[in-house]
């Protein structure tokens, strides 16, 4: 594909952006892994220690 299409909302999983690109066949990506990755980067600033590592799910 030549385009990659982002979008920082992860709810829902498939913003009309995102229909809209996949429909003209760019690769999508929500804003769920952002938000996990956030979240671990969280985890680790609030207790010192970095959290049990879980993949994000994949991007569709």
């Amino acid at each position: 594909p030549r385009h990659i299409l982002l979008d920082l909302i992860y709810n829902p999983e498939r913003t009309r952006f995102l229909q809209e690109g996949a429909a003209r066949g760019a690769r999508i990506s929500n804003g769920l892994a952002m938000l996990h990755a956030q979240a671990e980067a969280a985890w680790r600033i609030w207790n010192g220690i970095t959290p049990f590592h879980t993949p994000a799910p994949p991007s569709r």
